[in-house]
């Protein structure tokens, strides 16, 4: 993945349930998970800090994607 813009920071649940959508609709995304880094590093971070990124080409798509979703 190149030039990837982040989309949306939520919890873990929200945003593999966003993830699925966007591979769904053939939109490739990564998430950058900052509760599990943190565990593993441990210190504790937000609850609701896992990011959802897409390529910049995609992100207007990957837009109407999560508005769909009520984001």
């Amino acid at each position: 993945m190149k030039d990837l813009k982040k989309i949306h920071t939520d919890s873990a649940i929200n945003i593999n349930r966003i993830a699925e959508m966007l591979k769904e609709n053939d939109i490739p995304s990564m998430i950058k998970d900052r509760n599990a880094a943190g565990n593993i590093a441990g210190f504790g971070t937000v609850a609701d800090s896992v990011e959802l990124f897409v390529e910049k080409d995609h992100f207007d798509k990957a837009k109407e994607v999560l508005i769909s979703f009520g984001h």
